[in-house]
Protein backbone atom coordinates (compact mmCIF):
# COMPACT_ATOMS: atom_id res chain seq x y z
CA UNK A 1 0.00 0.00 0.00
CA UNK A 2 1.49 3.34 -0.99
CA UNK A 3 1.52 6.05 1.85
CA UNK A 4 0.15 9.34 1.08
CA UNK A 5 0.77 13.04 2.38
CA UNK A 6 -2.76 13.07 3.31
CA UNK A 7 -1.61 9.47 5.37
CA UNK A 8 1.00 11.45 6.95
CA UNK A 9 -0.66 14.56 7.91
CA UNK A 10 -3.52 12.51 9.50
CA UNK A 11 -0.67 10.30 11.99
CA UNK A 12 1.10 13.72 11.97
CA UNK A 13 -1.96 15.70 13.41
CA UNK A 14 -2.31 13.22 16.79
CA UNK A 15 1.17 14.43 17.65
CA UNK A 16 0.55 18.04 17.20
CA UNK A 17 0.87 20.76 19.52
CA UNK A 18 -1.37 23.11 20.80
CA UNK A 19 -1.34 27.06 21.80
CA UNK A 20 -4.02 29.31 22.54
CA UNK A 21 -4.06 33.53 22.81
CA UNK A 22 -7.17 36.19 23.67
CA UNK A 23 -7.47 38.81 20.34
CA UNK A 24 -9.39 41.68 20.93
CA UNK A 25 -11.57 41.25 17.40
CA UNK A 26 -14.79 39.44 16.56
CA UNK A 27 -14.12 35.74 14.81
CA UNK A 28 -14.89 37.52 11.69
CA UNK A 29 -12.11 39.97 11.68
CA UNK A 30 -9.04 37.54 12.98
CA UNK A 31 -10.41 35.39 10.49
CA UNK A 32 -10.36 37.86 7.44
CA UNK A 33 -6.38 38.33 8.98
CA UNK A 34 -5.86 34.91 9.38
CA UNK A 35 -7.34 34.22 5.28
CA UNK A 36 -5.02 37.39 3.99
CA UNK A 37 -1.87 35.04 2.84
CA UNK A 38 -0.61 37.83 0.91
CA UNK A 39 0.00 39.49 4.31
CA UNK A 40 1.78 36.94 5.83
CA UNK A 41 5.41 37.97 5.73
CA UNK A 42 4.31 40.93 7.98
CA UNK A 43 3.24 39.08 10.76
CA UNK A 44 3.56 34.97 10.89
CA UNK A 45 7.13 34.67 9.93
CA UNK A 46 7.33 33.20 6.71
CA UNK A 47 9.19 34.51 4.16
CA UNK A 48 6.75 34.59 1.17
CA UNK A 49 3.95 33.86 -0.28
CA UNK A 50 1.72 33.34 -3.59
CA UNK A 51 -2.12 31.81 -3.55
CA UNK A 52 -2.32 29.64 -6.34
CA UNK A 53 -6.16 29.03 -6.35
CA UNK A 54 -8.83 29.97 -4.58
CA UNK A 55 -12.23 28.66 -3.45
CA UNK A 56 -15.88 29.90 -4.86
CA UNK A 57 -15.84 32.40 -1.99
CA UNK A 58 -12.22 33.95 -2.93
CA UNK A 59 -10.85 31.96 -0.04
CA UNK A 60 -7.16 31.19 -0.40
CA UNK A 61 -7.07 27.30 -1.15
CA UNK A 62 -3.45 26.47 -2.30
CA UNK A 63 -0.80 28.70 -1.31
CA UNK A 64 2.40 28.45 -1.72
CA UNK A 65 5.48 29.15 0.67
CA UNK A 66 8.96 29.86 1.85
CA UNK A 67 10.60 29.62 5.48
CA UNK A 68 13.25 28.96 7.11
CA UNK A 69 12.71 26.09 10.25
CA UNK A 70 15.69 23.70 11.63
CA UNK A 71 18.37 25.33 9.87
CA UNK A 72 16.98 25.12 6.42
CA UNK A 73 15.09 27.15 4.03
CA UNK A 74 12.03 25.02 2.96
CA UNK A 75 9.36 25.36 0.62
CA UNK A 76 5.61 24.11 0.24
CA UNK A 77 2.37 24.46 -0.83
CA UNK A 78 -0.55 24.16 1.95
CA UNK A 79 -4.04 23.07 0.87
CA UNK A 80 -6.76 25.10 3.15
CA UNK A 81 -10.12 24.15 4.02
CA UNK A 82 -12.47 26.93 6.08
CA UNK A 83 -15.33 26.62 8.16
CA UNK A 84 -15.78 30.82 7.87
CA UNK A 85 -15.65 31.86 10.73
CA UNK A 86 -14.91 29.49 13.48
CA UNK A 87 -12.24 27.51 11.92
CA UNK A 88 -9.50 26.79 9.05
CA UNK A 89 -7.41 23.61 8.31
CA UNK A 90 -4.07 23.08 6.22
CA UNK A 91 -1.66 20.48 5.14
CA UNK A 92 1.32 20.58 2.87
CA UNK A 93 0.55 19.00 -0.45
CA UNK A 94 3.95 19.34 -2.23
CA UNK A 95 7.17 21.16 -1.54
CA UNK A 96 10.35 20.18 0.37
CA UNK A 97 8.66 19.02 3.72
CA UNK A 98 7.39 15.84 4.32
CA UNK A 99 4.72 16.61 6.56
CA UNK A 100 2.84 19.96 7.82
CA UNK A 101 -0.40 19.81 9.23
CA UNK A 102 -2.52 22.76 11.26
CA UNK A 103 -5.63 24.00 12.70
CA UNK A 104 -6.89 27.56 13.88
CA UNK A 105 -9.87 27.55 15.83
CA UNK A 106 -11.57 31.21 16.27
CA UNK A 107 -13.98 30.83 19.30
CA UNK A 108 -16.26 33.89 20.30
CA UNK A 109 -15.29 35.26 23.82
CA UNK A 110 -17.32 38.03 24.39
CA UNK A 111 -18.48 40.40 21.90
CA UNK A 112 -15.41 42.09 20.70
CA UNK A 113 -12.92 38.98 21.93
CA UNK A 114 -11.82 35.69 20.35
CA UNK A 115 -9.83 32.87 21.61
CA UNK A 116 -7.56 31.64 19.27
CA UNK A 117 -6.55 27.71 19.88
CA UNK A 118 -3.68 26.46 17.84
CA UNK A 119 -2.70 22.76 16.28
CA UNK A 120 0.83 22.50 14.51
CA UNK A 121 2.78 19.56 13.92
CA UNK A 122 5.56 19.35 10.97
CA UNK A 123 7.78 16.54 9.97
CA UNK A 124 10.27 18.27 7.73
CA UNK A 125 11.83 14.72 6.23
CA UNK A 126 15.25 15.20 7.81
CA UNK A 127 16.32 14.43 10.88
CA UNK A 128 15.34 16.27 14.14
CA UNK A 129 15.77 14.92 17.58
CA UNK A 130 12.18 14.70 18.69
CA UNK A 131 12.25 16.83 21.47
CA UNK A 132 13.84 19.50 19.27
CA UNK A 133 11.21 19.12 16.54
CA UNK A 134 8.33 19.74 18.88
CA UNK A 135 9.85 22.57 20.84
CA UNK A 136 10.35 24.25 17.83
CA UNK A 137 6.87 23.09 16.58
CA UNK A 138 5.75 25.28 19.92
CA UNK A 139 7.36 27.74 19.05
CA UNK A 140 6.26 28.53 15.91
CA UNK A 141 2.89 27.79 17.20
CA UNK A 142 3.13 30.59 19.42
CA UNK A 143 5.32 33.03 17.53
CA UNK A 144 2.26 33.12 15.09
CA UNK A 145 -0.08 33.43 17.59
CA UNK A 146 1.60 36.79 18.63
CA UNK A 147 2.35 37.82 15.27
CA UNK A 148 -1.93 37.43 14.06
CA UNK A 149 -2.65 38.86 18.02
CA UNK A 150 -0.26 41.93 17.38
CA UNK A 151 -1.57 42.50 13.89
CA UNK A 152 -4.94 42.21 14.16
CA UNK A 153 -4.91 44.91 16.85
CA UNK A 154 -3.58 47.05 15.03
CA UNK A 155 -5.41 50.45 14.57
CA UNK A 156 -4.23 50.84 10.84
CA UNK A 157 -5.95 46.70 10.65
CA UNK A 158 -8.68 48.33 13.20
CA UNK A 159 -9.91 50.97 10.91
CA UNK A 160 -9.62 48.99 7.82
CA UNK A 161 -12.47 46.72 9.27
CA UNK A 162 -14.08 49.96 10.30
CA UNK A 163 -13.89 51.22 6.45
CA UNK A 164 -15.03 47.54 5.30
CA UNK A 165 -18.01 47.05 7.19
CA UNK A 166 -18.85 50.71 6.86
CA UNK A 167 -18.86 50.13 3.06
CA UNK A 168 -20.94 47.22 3.66
CA UNK A 169 -18.36 44.67 3.23
CA UNK A 170 -19.65 41.03 4.34
CA UNK A 171 -19.28 37.14 4.28
CA UNK A 172 -15.93 36.00 2.90
CA UNK A 173 -16.05 36.79 -0.86
CA UNK A 174 -13.35 39.22 -1.25
CA UNK A 175 -11.35 39.57 -4.53
CA UNK A 176 -7.76 39.59 -5.71
CA UNK A 177 -7.01 42.87 -3.99
CA UNK A 178 -5.52 45.62 -6.85
CA UNK A 179 -1.57 46.43 -6.60
CA UNK A 180 -2.75 49.60 -5.44
CA UNK A 181 -4.16 48.13 -2.59
CA UNK A 182 -1.17 46.18 -1.59
CA UNK A 183 -2.63 46.08 2.56
CA UNK A 184 -5.64 44.61 2.10
CA UNK A 185 -6.91 41.31 1.92
CA UNK A 186 -10.14 41.49 1.77
CA UNK A 187 -10.00 44.27 -1.23
CA UNK A 188 -11.47 47.47 0.43
CA UNK A 189 -10.98 50.97 0.38
CA UNK A 190 -7.80 51.91 2.01
CA UNK A 191 -8.41 54.44 4.88
CA UNK A 192 -4.79 55.77 4.64
CA UNK A 193 -1.11 55.07 3.03
CA UNK A 194 0.14 52.20 5.63
CA UNK A 195 3.77 51.43 5.30
CA UNK A 196 4.72 48.29 6.82
CA UNK A 197 8.76 47.35 6.91
CA UNK A 198 9.09 43.78 6.48
CA UNK A 199 12.92 42.49 8.26
CA UNK A 200 14.21 39.34 7.07
CA UNK A 201 14.61 37.61 10.20
CA UNK A 202 15.33 33.45 10.81
CA UNK A 203 13.10 31.51 12.65
CA UNK A 204 15.26 31.82 15.74
CA UNK A 205 15.69 35.46 15.87
CA UNK A 206 11.67 35.74 15.57
CA UNK A 207 11.61 32.59 17.99
CA UNK A 208 13.70 34.89 20.53
CA UNK A 209 11.32 37.72 20.28
CA UNK A 210 8.54 35.78 21.62
CA UNK A 211 9.90 35.92 24.90
CA UNK A 212 9.28 39.79 24.77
Amino acid sequence: MVRTREDDSLKLMKDSVERSIIINATPEEVFEVATGFEEYPKWAGVRTTKVLSREHKGLGKLVYMTIKMFGHHLTYTLQYTHDAPKKMMWHAVSGTIKALVGTYDFVPMGPTQTKVVYKLSVDPGFFVPGPVRKATAKMVAWCALKGLKKYTELPATKARFAQHHKSGGGGFSWPHPPASWPHLPWGGAPVAPVEVVVKKKSLWQRMMCCFE
